[in-house]
């Protein structure tokens, strides 16, 4: 990737992703890989929040 090349910008990530999907439904203590599957929609709505947000990269809902 370019941007990582870049030495003189700051590359911005995603937040707290495992509480925006708690904050959406994901019951605590279940599996949030599964909710991938599961709830594509919601998972790909945090992401889309993130990016309007202005993060520069997304990490994938892998947390388990």
């Amino acid at each position: 990737m370019d941007i990582l090349r870049e030495g003189d910008r700051v590359l911005v990530f995603d937040g707290a992703t495992g509480t925006m999907i708690q904050s959406m439904g994901l019951r605590s203590g279940y599996c949030p890989d599964a909710w991938c599957l599961e709830e594509p929609h919601k998972v790909a709505e945090v992401h889309r929040r993130y990016v309007e947000a202005g993060a520069m990269a997304i990490e994938t809902n892998t947390f388990g």
